[in-house]
């Protein structure tokens, strides 16, 4: 299993991707308020996981095409590229927080949005994916709009 080291960065990075895309398919069935659960709804929640599966190895792929195009050992431009994608995530996703009120109805501080503004620019990187802190005892609003043309076309 684990004779020579490509062995063990192969392993490394299959684990970390399932893991990563798990963690997305979670949240998305917490944030349904139970409808994607394996015991209500099986099917949608492995589709969910493939979805969630194939849409994270589709920018995994362009991610390593892009490093590729750089040349042998020049990973500094996908670094920076990555970079300047999560700060203009970030970005657009601040505003729309601070403008457009695309939030839950409690306030946040200013800490609190950069925070949440930052994560979910970090988590765009794989897929498109709002992440709102989750209530605490109350219900999800469900009749809110996502403008999520604007992230997928980023």
């Amino acid at each position: 299993w684990f004779n020579s080291v490509a062995e063990l960065q192969f392993w490394s990075i299959l684990t970390s991707f399932l893991s990563l895309s798990w963690s997305f398919n979670y949240y998305q069935a917490v944030k349904k308020n139970g409808a994607l659960g394996f015991s209500s709804n099986p099917i949608g929640r492995v589709l969910l996981l493939l979805s969630n599966i194939l849409q994270a190895s589709s920018r995994l792929v362009a991610f390593i095409l892009f490093a590729y195009a750089c040349g042998d050992g020049n990973f500094w431009p996908m670094f920076v590229m990555v970079l300047v994608h999560i700060a203009m995530m970030s970005l657009i996703h601040y505003w729309q927080i601070r403008h457009k009120r695309v939030t839950t109805d409690r306030r946040k501080t200013k800490l609190q949005t950069i925070y949440q503004s930052v994560l979910n620019g970090i988590s765009n990187l794989y897929l498109w994916n709002l992440i709102l802190p989750l209530p605490e005892g109350e219900k999800i609003n469900k009749t809110e709009k996502k403008e999520s043309f604007q992230h997928q076309l980023i």
